[in-house]
């Protein structure tokens, strides 16, 4: 079978079975797993949303624009080295020191930083209009 084709049905079958899971708080591990990146990913599109209101917000401000660029890039260094200390592990295999429930306390330490960050730019905001 030609591998082209076989790396196809194996995408499919692996889309449907993906597909097929459902975010369960009270479920099974995979559920609860979704439902952590479910809430990691509600908290980035709100951080989103209010970072482009600020860009908005001050679109004339090209010193403020730049500096909210600049501390925007190095808020997720720190986000993501911030993750890297909780989750430290000497293993390259991450469930030999935190288990199956791994991307359950990964995602939600990342939806709990990001939905901080998001109250940080939410005062910045507010701010402005005051």
């Amino acid at each position: 079978m030609n591998k082209t084709l076989l790396s196809l049905i194996l995408l499919l079958g692996t889309t449907l079975y993906a597909n097929a899971i459902q975010c369960k708080e009270d479920g099974n591990q995979r559920e609860m797993n979704l439902c952590a990146y479910e809430d990691f990913k509600k908290a980035d599109k709100e951080l989103n949303k209010v970072y482009k209101a600020l860009r908005a917000k001050n679109k004339s401000d090209k010193a403020y624009l730049k500096n909210l660029k600049t501390s925007q890039r190095l808020w997720i260094k720190f986000r993501d080295a911030e993750l890297d200390l909780i989750f430290t592990c000497e293993s390259e295999d991450m469930r030999m020191c935190f288990g199956s429930m791994y991307p359950l306390l990964y995602n939600s330490e990342k939806a709990s930083i990001t939905q901080q960050r998001v109250k940080g730019l939410e005062n910045h905001l507010r701010a402005e209009t005051l």
